[in-house]
């Protein structure tokens, strides 16, 4: 087995047995997902329903391609619009990558995400990746369309904060 899936798959056992939340039940509710330093809400972008179509921030409107549901069973962040879920690129892995939707595959590490807690309305979380970092608002820029990436985790930075907000 390879170095990188070696300790990719050591990043996600260590999200399973150190301090993630685990859901009693999959989220049966979709909701919008609300970085903390903007107010806008992740989405994928154009709508799109294709493979590696890129996670990004944009005004919250409610509509399907910001509602996404975790499934606690696999990991997934599944976006409402497609079915597809939130993946780390495949392109790069590593500081910075950024985050797409691709086809859901169980046991695929780039899928794996882990919350910080509930996805419920009000509730305010970071969400680490299959490779043990953080989402993140690239730069914790502030513009409508800035891409959403994996970053090393910093408890202290508001661009990595979430807040969930009711769905539809």
């Amino acid at each position: 087995m390879s170095t990188l899936k070696l300790g990719l798959l050591t990043a996600a056992a260590a999200l399973s047995l150190a301090g993630g939340y685990a859901a009693a039940a999959e989220n049966p509710t979709p909701v919008s997902l609300s970085p903390l330093h903007s107010g806008l809400c992740l989405e994928i972008e154009n709508a799109s329903s294709d493979y590696g179509a890129f996670a990004r921030q944009a005004t919250c409107t409610g509509a399907t391609h910001q509602l996404v549901r975790f499934d606690e069973a696999t990991g997934h962040l599944v976006m409402e619009h497609s079915g597809m879920c939130l993946e780390v690129s495949t392109r790069i892995i590593s500081e910075g990558a950024p985050i797409w939707q691709a086809p859901c595959t169980e046991g695929a590490v780039l899928q794996v995400f882990q919350p910080s807690g509930p996805l419920i309305r009000g509730e305010s979380v970071t969400i680490v990746t299959g490779a043990a970092r953080c989402l993140d608002v690239e730069g914790g820029s502030f513009a409508e369309g800035a891409r959403v990436v994996q970053i090393t985790c910093d408890p202290n930075s508001p661009s990595q904060i979430w807040k969930v907000l009711a769905g539809q």
